[in-house]
């Protein structure tokens, strides 16, 4: 079974990934200096293969980063996917958007929130803390959002494997 058979099965229909250390294998620190096709050869090619199955599927998908730099982002995700790029959300540290919801600040929960606002009002999307998934490098966030409800995993550079056992273990989760 595949890993988004698995997160069908766990009945996610919403994908939220880190960017530094987890999409890409670098730490830009928020400052990267080069080019985004520069970074583009930064992308693990696990998690690439990961958001194309997500979005061939049509699973909702988002970028959420502390990183300021969105448009370097953006300019990545549309290199690596030209056709798919405008349906993937990006929040980071850019001050270009605002969650004025209840729910939690922590982390990256208001970046996921913010994204699951512009999903709802955009495409009508049903979209819960239940039916979404954090993929994160820092265990402070995954901690935050398993906090709060959301199911995380995290990403381990020394394994990048981490990600496919991870999913297939929350697919045999009990609901």
């Amino acid at each position: 079974m595949t890993s988004l058979q698995h997160l069908k099965e766990a009945g996610v229909n919403f994908l939220a990934v880190d960017f530094d250390l987890t999409l890409v294998d670098t730490h830009t620190e928020g400052r990267w200096p080069g080019t985004a096709p520069e970074l583009l050869r930064h992308v693990r090619p696990e998690m690439r293969q990961l958001l194309r199955d997500a979005l061939d599927a049509k699973l909702y998908v988002a970028i959420v980063t502390l990183s300021p730099q969105t448009t370097l982002i953006r300019e990545v995700m549309r290199l690596l996917f030209p056709q798919d790029f405008q349906l993937i959300i990006i929040r980071g540290n850019s001050g270009d958007w605002f969650y004025a919801g209840q729910g939690s600040l922590r982390g990256k929960q208001s970046h996921i929130a913010s994204a699951v606002e512009e999903l709802s009002h955009a495409h009508a999307a049903q979209i819960s803390r239940g039916s979404t998934l954090l993929i994160d490098d820092d265990a402070q966030n995954i901690n935050d959002a398993l906090a709060n409800g959301v199911s995380a995993l995290l990403f381990v550079p020394a394994d990048p494997s981490c990600v496919a056992r991870g999913i297939a273990a929350l697919a045999q989760s009990p609901a």
